[in-house]
């Protein structure tokens, strides 16, 4: 066993070399920091978030910083990583901040890994911003934001009911970007909760 203290920092490094060891071959083994995409083909590429003697996959944390600020950007990532949702009416400003990664993947060059959340929680329920519907079930409906749609300046993006504008999620905002876009360019490496077969396929096909 381990001499160090359970606080130690280094602590977690030793335990995890000891168990990617045995694991070896199912991990890439970091050379550079733009490795191909031949070369992590059926590996696991870790994300390194925490302080090792030698590199175990890419600098992740340094990419964030210490408080993993979203939108930091870091010679080897991009990342939005805006997750706080305050109240439900925030889910329209997440979504613009999504979209806006999106272009910036189409654009930000092959050194630089576009990381783009289309997560979030707080004070709201995951499946809600990845739907928009009142609860996390098939039979749901999409939420109603209360707005009449005479509002016609008021969340431009969310679908319009009879009568009310309606919440859409992150998940189902994408894919009608996408579908819209279909030459839109990479995307990147998007973190979703709860994808469909219809955005994996999406994503696919972009990238």
């Amino acid at each position: 066993g381990s001499s160090r203290a359970p606080g130690d920092p280094h602590l977690l490094d030793e335990k995890f070399s000891d168990c990617k060891a045995k694991y070896a071959s199912y991990f890439w083994e970091p050379t550079n920091d733009t490795p191909t995409l031949d070369a992590v083909r059926k590996k696991i590429v870790l994300l390194q978030g925490f302080p090792s003697n030698q590199p175990q996959g890419l600098d992740y944390k340094n990419s964030c910083g210490l408080n993993y600020k979203p939108q930091s950007t870091h010679p080897l990532f991009n990342i939005q990583s805006e997750y706080k949702l305050v109240t439900m009416w925030g889910l329209h400003h997440k979504w613009h901040l999504v979209k806006k990664q999106i272009a910036i993947a189409s654009t930000i060059g092959k050194n630089i890994f576009c990381m783009n959340y289309l997560s979030g929680s707080a004070c709201v329920c995951p499946y809600f911003v990845a739907s928009g519907y009142t609860h996390p079930d098939d039979d749901a409906k999409a939420s109603s934001t209360d707005i009449p749609v005479i509002c016609k300046h008021k969340y431009p993006d969310f679908p319009r009911g009879k009568y009310m504008i309606h919440f859409q999620g992150t998940n189902l905002l994408t894919l009608r970007f996408l579908k819209a876009n279909p030459h839109i360019g990479s995307l990147g490496i998007m973190m979703v909760d709860f994808p469909g077969k219809g955005l994996i396929e999406q994503i696919i096909s972009c990238n």
